[in-house]
């Protein structure tokens, strides 16, 4: 294995060598006087896989300190070693009381802590040192809920999001016991958990904008009370948040869900676990300094994030982000050039760009096209059976409006125009996308010329 190993370390980690063949690693183990067999070079392959396999678990428990103190735990709980494994136990207790980020792997850490010390004390006296049985076992199914509760908070975010995005229906089981739970037991002192719970009570109570306010402070308050992917997490739900309220109407909200952007960027909180920053994270910053008319800010974002994008998503978005920039500084056939680009056909590509290129062609008068366009995406709406239902509404009310305000430009009707404008400004940016402010200037723009 030592002469394998060597062998295989000279030309890791492409291991693309002329040299590298099976025969020259047979023979690196065995006689050159032997017969190359290749069953037998298969074996040792094997075998070292197989303390490959090993290395990887016995590094993955030293990278976590109570795990690795809990496996010698339960070896001296094994030979009945009370001495030894006293001292262990008072090692983890330590380690749990001086742990400052208390989330979910802080309450599982504190149940198995709990539940081992009872395991291994339940057949021995109690020598007047110790609860009896029965109220320590109280205790451990106390631990197992606030653990369970607060695992059934990340599922219950989790599904909330999903909703938002994919066309399929959650059911969100024992909603109501854990929130009671959470509240009965004062849980929410702890800010993982009230994070948690505050994003639940938004999502009930969506036009309370203070708890909006009140997450986002608890998030600014304790970046080392919450850990790091939490953290992220929490800042993608103000985010959205934030977005959610700015389509409802609420403008100041475009704003606040820009600077929890920044704040996100400025604290390295925007990339994946791959180490990536995601496509619709990088059309979020590209499209939310445009809508607040800095450019300058766009562009240099476009220049200088592009490359931390996943390299086979990566062109089609900045093609995409330039497309989106290039309309914006009245660029047209740069913009369309670059939207000529993007290769990608999922439906999140196909709507925006679909909606890009109504509006490029109404600012420059190819009404033909806008009309064919109009058409197109009604058709791709109603068929593509993965967008979701909220996706489907705001994309059919931008392109009914759409319709009647290029027909409206066709032939010009004074008492139309107003009536349209009215019908635009009672909707909300919910209702038809980011694409309300355009329609109504467009509008606008209309009946100032009759």
């Amino acid at each position: 294995m030592r002469l394998l190993y060597n062998y295989l370390k000279k030309y890791h980690p492409d291991y693309s060598h002329k040299d590298f063949t099976k025969e020259n690693t047979y023979y690196c183990l065995y006689s050159a006087g032997e017969n190359y067999d290749d069953k037998k070079l298969r074996e040792r392959f094997s075998d070292m896989m197989r303390l490959a396999e090993e290395f990887l678990s016995i590094l993955y428990i030293r990278k976590k300190p109570l795990e690795h103190k809990r496996q010698t735990l339960y070896e001296y709980v094994s030979r009945g070693l009370d001495v030894h494994f006293n001292k262990k136990n008072n090692e983890i207790r330590k380690i749990l009381d001086e742990t400052e980020i208390k989330d979910v792997d802080y309450f599982m850490n504190e149940f198995i802590y709990e539940s081992d010390k009872n395991v291994f004390f339940a057949g021995r006296e109690l020598l007047g040192r110790r609860k009896s049985v029965f109220v320590d076992l109280a205790g451990e199914i106390d631990l197992f809920l606030k653990y369970v509760s607060s695992r059934m908070l990340i599922y219950y975010v989790l599904i909330e999001n999903w909703k938002e995005g994919l066309n399929h229906k959650f059911e969100s089981k024992f909603y109501e016991s854990v929130i009671s739970f959470i509240e009965d037991n004062n849980m929410t002192e702890y800010p993982f958990v009230k994070a948690l719970y505050l994003r639940l009570k938004i999502i009930e109570n969506g036009e309370d904008d203070s708890l909006y306010y009140d997450l986002k402070n608890l998030f600014l308050n304790n970046p080392d009370k919450i850990e790091r992917q939490h953290m992220i997490r929490i800042a993608t739900i103000l985010h959205n948040d934030a977005t959610g309220r700015y389509l409802q109407g609420k403008e100041q909200f475009e704003i606040e869900r820009f600077e929890i952007m920044k704040y996100q960027l400025e604290n390295d909180m925007i990339y994946d676990e791959r180490a990536w920053l995601s496509r619709e994270n990088y059309f979020n910053y590209v499209s939310a300094s445009i809508n607040l008319n800095d450019l300058k800010w766009a562009e240099e974002f476009i220049e200088n994030y592009t490359d931390k994008i996943d390299p086979k998503k990566r062109e089609d978005a900045c093609c995409f982000a330039k497309g989106l920039l290039c309309y914006h500084k009245k660029e047209y056939d740069e913009a369309l050039t670059e939207l000529s680009r993007i290769k990608g056909n999922d439906y999140v590509y196909q709507l925006k760009i679909k909606a890009l290129h109504t509006r490029i062609y109404f600012e420059l008068d190819d009404l033909e096209k806008v009309l064919v366009i109009i058409d197109s995406l009604k058709h791709y709406v109603s068929s593509n059976l993965l967008i979701p239902q909220t996706f489907k509404r705001r994309y059919t009310n931008y392109n009914n409006i759409l319709y009647k305000l290029t027909r409206l430009k066709l032939n010009p009707d004074e008492f139309k125009a107003s009536k349209l404008i009215d019908e635009i400004k009672s909707s909300t940016m919910d209702d038809l996308t980011t694409n309300k402010t355009w329609l109504l200037e467009m509008a606008m723009e209309l009946k100032g010329k009759f």
